[in-house]
């Protein structure tokens, strides 16, 4: 009788055992493996590219929409499909910042299906500036400056001037001066089309203090200060270099005077 009870017990526990260790086993093999597509390499982009480009192209022959509707919608379709392949969740905002050659991509595409796009000039621009391809950024943003008259005009302007900015910074002499002064007017064309625009005031003072403007950058610097809807980074900018340098000759704008500033400089 015990005998029986223990072989019982036994049957038991070794039944228990097996569901413990087949149920997670079974369970696993049941789920379904995550969709994730190898995108990384030049050639496997251009092939996704080529897909999405080949839909788009569909699309549009049905509903007969011309080339610059058709780029359009081949650019609509990027995101959501990069994002479905890879298990991303990357706004446009992102995808650029983080895969700048990826976006170049993109905007070769969308040129190539229509070439009247002032948008696609400023995107691909602004990508090769994220890439250092400061030469390309410049040729592209002057493009977009060609095509448009409104916004992306004044967006296109304004990123040709911090490529400018940036090539002034690893040039000297005379191209080191014509790449600032290029950029200065660019600050001011983009400002007469948004008066509004902070960052070209903070811009075109920056060039306008090293050039031994002083007067003027401090002018240039009080409408960044008045306009600036950051003001954490307004902050940052009123401890910086030009408003250090204003504050100790007394010509800096109230904006280069915060509180902490002065507690700083006293310590």
């Amino acid at each position: 009788m015990v005998d029986n009870i223990n072989f019982q017990t036994i049957m038991l526990k070794t039944a228990l055992l097996s569901v413990l260790f087949f149920l997670p086993s079974r369970a696993y093999s049941q789920a379904p493996e995550p969709s994730v597509r190898d995108l990384s390499s030049p050639e496997l982009f251009s092939e996704f590219l080529g897909e999405l480009r080949a839909k788009a192209s569909e699309e549009a022959a049905k509903k007969k929409q011309p080339p610059s509707e058709e780029a359009r919608l081949f650019r609509r379709k990027v995101i959501p499909a990069f994002n479905k392949a890879t298990g991303r969740g990357l706004t446009w905002t992102s995808f650029m910042m983080l895969h700048p050659d990826k976006a170049a991509a993109v905007f070769t595409a969308e040129i190539s299906i229509s070439s009247a796009s002032a948008e696609a000039y400023l995107k691909r621009g602004t990508a090769y500036k994220n890439m250092r391809r400061y030469a390309e950024a410049v040729e592209d943003l002057t493009a977009s400056v060609r095509l448009d008259h409104g916004l992306e005009k004044g967006y296109a302007l304004y990123q040709r001037a911090l490529v400018r900015r940036l090539l002034a910074r690893q040039s000297s002499g005379a191209e080191k001066d014509a790449y600032n002064a290029d950029a200065f007017l660019d600050f001011g064309e983009r400002l007469s089309l948004d008066a509004e625009d902070a960052y070209s005031y903070q811009g075109r003072g920056e060039i306008r203090f090293e050039t031994g403007q002083l007067k003027e950058s401090a002018s240039d610097y009080a409408k960044f200060f008045e306009l600036c809807p950051d003001k954490s980074y307004a902050d940052l900018v009123a401890r910086g270099d030009v408003c250090r340098e204003l504050a100790i000759k007394g010509i800096a704008p109230k904006g280069c005077r915060p509180k902490k500033f002065f507690e700083k400089r006293d310590q």
